[in-house]
């Protein structure tokens, strides 16, 4: 059996295995019942939302991070790159080739 065959079953086999045990998972908690109290409820709700919060808080930091880099280091310069290549096939054209290379050097 081939490597590529071998690791395509045990990828398979693991995949299988997750969704078996998914499904057993589900339907255990279909049959499971649960009895929340309201102060469980109102903790859960505030640690979402302090979690929610934070993660806001750190997104807008980033972007005022990269907005004061961005300043810091000023818009990028034009440095005279160009901003396309040529490729030139040359096989064997050692006769024409500084016509053609002259003829691209005038183009704008």
């Amino acid at each position: 059996m081939s490597d590529g065959l071998r690791y395509a079953l045990a990828v398979a086999l693991i995949l299988t295995g997750i969704v078996g045990a998914s499904l057993g998972l589900y339907h255990v908690m279909l049959d499971a019942e649960f009895q929340l109290n309201g102060r469980f409820l109102q903790v859960s709700m505030v640690g979402l939302f302090g979690f929610l919060v934070l993660l806001i808080l750190r997104y807008f930091s980033l972007l005022w991070f990269s907005y004061l880099n961005f300043l810091e280091d000023g818009p990028e310069e034009d440095q005279g790159f160009p901003l396309v290549s040529i490729l030139v096939p040359a096989y064997n054209e050692g006769s024409v080739i500084q016509g053609s290379i002259r003829s691209l050097l005038a183009l704008d």
